[in-house]
């Protein structure tokens, strides 16, 4: 089954060592697809199962705000912080 649209984007993030992804060298190239991963730590999912839940907003910070993203991160108030350009 083919479900990638030509400049879609493929993300991962976990960090189960036994977890295989099988995509083609050709499908990626041929369909210009993006490929990106992000770890995950321990015991993070009940935390952000619970952000969910609380109907926290989820932003970013722009790179002029990078000292209120990290500062965020600090305080415990989010878990990542997005920074955009």
């Amino acid at each position: 089954m083919n479900i990638y649209l030509t400049g879609g984007m493929i993300f991962l993030f976990g960090m189960y060592s036994h977890a295989m992804l099988e995509v083609g060298q050709n499908l990626v190239t041929g369909k210009e697809l993006t490929v990106f991963g992000s770890y995950v730590g321990y015991n993070v999912f009940p935390r952000a199962v619970r952000v969910l839940k609380s109907g926290a907003e989820l932003t970013t910070h722009d790179v002029s705000d990078l000292p209120k993203g990290i500062d965020a991160t600090q305080r415990g108030e989010v878990m990542k912080v997005m920074v955009t350009p």
